[in-house]
């Protein structure tokens, strides 16, 4: 596989679209964030920054997870073990205001997103444990993230149950499938990548890391509990230096449908600059309805606000010595 043909479409059609007043920017250590075009139901972001950061850097602390993720926004994190194990779940705990909301969900109007079955088990588990209802109910949302997780795993998106909080069904491979082909559409370099995460796990794509983990984050009025499938890959090349990690939302309780992002290393065709970039385009069900666009407007000013700190607040940590390697990547 040509790692630089792959890993180019992140940085360079993003580059070509850059000022010369940009140029300057990136030379000067500041971070470039471009919206990108999408449906009504969609919102895509893709930055650009200079760094010094190996490639290997990226590999390593993304093993390490909960070391580059943690961060204000980001309330809990963990990686799951191979297999998932219900402890390493032991870290996740839901508001009382989600705890509420399970207690009061029926299919079709829950607070949380969940399958039908999942509803169904959560109501009998906070039902038989009376007044310790809000402690039945923490340990069965554990099992349930850890049944879709082990669901995954082994059988992929097309396994994953769909979510009944609404009225109309969520398809969840459907709404994955919809992000994916636009991201291959547009960078279509990015397809091999993109279909080994689509066909998962029945795809195979030599050289690449995968695992999965769970995380708790404030991005809206409620945390976001998630399931993610994080996959990479570093150039074995020694003259080709560049990695990409590709993360793939396989569970969210509240919000995003679907989701997919690329963060890359990777040196300019000339050789004399290197970049961090980052890609993301996400499906959302809170663009519906009356206030849609006021939501999506407002998404997109605080992308376009905070977007830049992130990155910079990423690209530093890359530069600095990494955490211990895992010894059960694979």
């Amino acid at each position: 596989m040509d790692l630089r043909a792959l890993l180019a479409v992140t940085c360079f059609p993003l580059a070509l679209s850059l000022t010369p007043g940009d140029y300057t920017e990136l030379k000067a250590g500041e971070a470039i964030v471009e919206l990108l075009p999408a449906d009504e139901k969609e919102v895509a972001v893709r930055a650009i920054t200079q760094t010094v950061a190996a490639p290997s850097a990226l590999m390593e602390w993304t093993r390490q997870i909960e070391d580059l993720q943690k961060g204000r926004y980001v309330a809990a994190i963990g990686r799951f073990s191979q297999p998932p194990r219900l402890a390493d779940l032991e870290g996740l705990s839901l508001d009382d205001e989600d705890l509420t909301d399970l207690r009061r969900c029926r299919p079709g109007k829950c607070g949380v997103k969940l399958s039908l079955a999942e509803i169904a088990q959560l109501r009998k588990a906070i039902a038989a444990a009376g007044v310790e209802w809000k402690t039945a109910a923490q340990q069965t949302f554990r099992t349930i993230v850890l049944a879709r997780a082990e669901r995954y795993l082994a059988e992929g998106h097309t396994a994953s149950v769909s979510y009944l909080d609404a009225r109309k069904p969520v398809l969840l491979d459907s709404e994955f499938a919809a992000v994916a082909s636009e991201v291959a559409l547009v960078h279509p370099r990015l397809f091999p990548l993109t279909n080994y995460l689509s066909l998962y796990p029945q795809g195979d794509m030599p050289d690449v890391e995968s695992f999965l983990y769970w995380s708790k984050e404030s991005l809206g009025a409620k945390p976001i509990v998630s399931i993610t499938h994080v996959a990479m890959i570093e150039s074995r090349d020694e003259r080709v230096r560049e990695a990409i990690v590709a993360k793939k939302q396989v569970y969210a309780s509240h919000y995003i449908l679907a989701s997919l992002s690329f963060t890359a290393i990777s040196a300019s065709p000339d050789g004399t600059q290197q970049y961090l970039v980052y890609l993301n385009r996400s499906r959302s069900d809170v663009f519906n309805g009356l206030f849609g666009g006021f939501i999506r407007r407002t998404i997109a000013r605080r992308l376009r606000a905070e977007a830049p700190q992130a990155l910079q607040a990423l690209r530093q940590r890359l530069e600095s010595e990494p955490p211990g390697v895992r010894d059960d990547a694979r």
